[in-house]
């Protein structure tokens, strides 16, 4: 450097302590203050003295991270091996449709998955126009509880009933027979619905009294 030519020693020249010391204020003076101290601060731009030369870091020796502002490349830039695509670029659909698609699809399916939609009823039996005897099982076969939550009995019926549910706790194992409807009669040819707490492979039955012709449907609605 200019700076630094009048330190140079000449053939002959007596080394001095005035000359020594110069010398280690000027290495300290680039350690410290110049555009990058020797702590490796930044204090000034760094400008190439030849346009597109020079690399920053290669394939191998790279920077683990880079921070900034802004970024202006007059070339490709690329992210992950992958070219970004810049505005006015061609677009060829069919390269990124099928990843476009799945991702697309995920996203539904997440959506899905996440909103809070109400269980599906799982429909566990049903008698249509079935003329059920007095306090007698209407199903031939209890009915099996798929899953945790209730059972919701839909009923009408030809005359006016008591209706009864045959619950058999799976722990148990000893049928539990009680009125619906805070044991009063459901009023002919209208009807009613009635849920009533289960657990999964509890098993459960349906009654009415007095004898009439009834439709029924019992359906298992999931726990949430």
């Amino acid at each position: 450097m200019p700076m630094f030519e009048h330190l140079k020693v000449k053939p002959g020249q007596v080394i001095r302590s005035t000359w020594a010391n110069e010398l280690v204020d000027s290495i300290q003076m680039v350690a410290e203050y110049g555009v990058i101290d020797y702590y490796g601060y930044v204090h000034g731009d760094i400008i190439p003295d030849t346009d597109l030369l020079f690399n920053l870091g290669e394939e191998g020796a790279r920077f683990k991270q880079v921070h900034a502002g802004k970024g202006y490349f007059s070339d490709d830039l690329r992210l992950q091996g992958k070219r970004v695509i810049k505005d006015e670029d061609p677009i060829h659909i069919a390269s990124f449709y099928a990843y476009a698609a799945t991702q697309i699809y995920n996203q539904i399916v997440k959506a899905l998955l996440d909103a809070d939609l109400p269980p599906k009823p799982i429909l566990l039996g049903i008698k249509a126009d079935y003329q059920a005897p007095d306090f007698a099982d209407i199903f031939p076969s209890d009915l099996l509880i798929q899953k945790d939550g209730k059972i919701v009995t839909k009923l009408v019926s030809e005359y006016s009933v008591y209706t009864y549910v045959k619950w058999t706790p799976k722990d148990i194992g000893t049928p539990i027979i009680g009125l619906l409807n805070e044991g009063k009669q459901i009023e002919a040819k209208a009807w009613r619905e009635f849920d009533f707490t289960v657990n999964k492979d509890d098993k459960v039955n349906v009654r009415i009294s007095p004898a009439s012709k009834v439709t029924i449907a019992v359906y298992n609605i999931p726990r949430r």
